[in-house]
């Protein structure tokens, strides 16, 4: 074989033991490589760490115990960190109750936030273990305001007839008060949701409320701090009719507010709202 052939012959050896198995122009790179050899949604697992990292699911339920009518009901959550964001309340058709969605940054209580809607469900089975497909939803907060608050839920009370209130909060990361709450009658029969009051509790604003469970009467008074003393407003929500009305004459005390319809008065104890 003459010298310039197989100088020819190894170069031409050389070159292909250079490129590998590579396409010409599709070099890889090294970060695009780790992507592709761990996609994003596989969780790598070692042994030691196999179900018991709370890292390793981010959707793990902890049932959370709450006690109604002297009977313990177990409520689904996904972190440990959200258990307080679990209401229960019994109503004439069943247990009303909400739990947490999948939300950010649960560690932190000022600065979590859903990433989805609350949603309320009714479970009407006599089974301890409640969960989201043992029973059916029925109404979902919006997930943010027009001001960009997020809402959230502060608690459930079912002791009128065919309602449940919804009391809310909403609130941007990192406040420390809530910028707004919100108390919600739904409307078991039709799934509807009214807007009692919109108030504040904080900054040294006080707000009470009382249940007449008979006539399904929420009477709610508004304190607003003016110079040393605050000013008092009250008005009363028929749940019968979802309209409210302004009380000119009430008063507190004994553990109830007592207030006028023209020339009628009625009594209603005070009522927690925040279970």
């Amino acid at each position: 074989m003459h010298r310039g052939v197989k100088i020819t012959l190894f170069i031409l050896l050389a070159s292909l033991l250079m490129s590998g198995c590579s396409q010409p122009g599709q070099a890889i790179d090294p970060a695009e490589s780790d992507e592709a050899a761990t996609p994003s949604a596989v969780v790598n697992v070692t042994p030691e760490a196999n179900g018991t990292d709370s890292t390793i699911s981010k959707r793990i339920e902890e049932p959370v115990p709450v006690t109604i009518d002297s009977k313990t009901y177990l409520f689904p959550v996904d972190d440990s960190h959200n258990q307080d964001l679990v209401h229960a309340a019994q109503t004439s058709q069943g247990i009303v109750w909400v739990t947490a969605p999948e939300m950010k940054n649960s560690e932190s209580e000022l600065d979590r936030v859903p990433l989805e809607p609350f949603v309320f469900y009714l479970h009407e089975s006599t089974e301890e273990s409640v969960t989201i497909p043992n029973s059916k939803p029925l109404y979902k907060l919006p997930l943010q305001d027009d001001d960009g608050n997020w809402y959230f839920p502060s608690g459930l009370y079912g002791g009128i007839r065919n309602h449940v209130l919804i009391d809310t909060y909403r609130r941007k990361p990192g406040m420390a008060q809530p910028k707004f709450c919100e108390l919600l009658d739904l409307d078991l029969t039709t799934g509807e949701a009214k807007t009692i009051i919109t108030y504040h509790d904080t900054g040294g604003f006080m707000f009470d409320v009382a249940i007449d469970v008979q006539t399904g009467d929420v009477i709610t008074v508004q304190g607003t701090p003016i110079e040393a003393d605050l000013a008092n407003e009250a008005h009363v929500y028929h749940t019968a009719t979802g309209k409210s009305e302004k009380i000119q004459k009430f008063s507190k005390g004994q553990g109830r507010i007592v207030y006028w319809i023209g020339n009628k008065s009625f009594a209603a104890p005070f009522a927690d709202i925040y279970n």
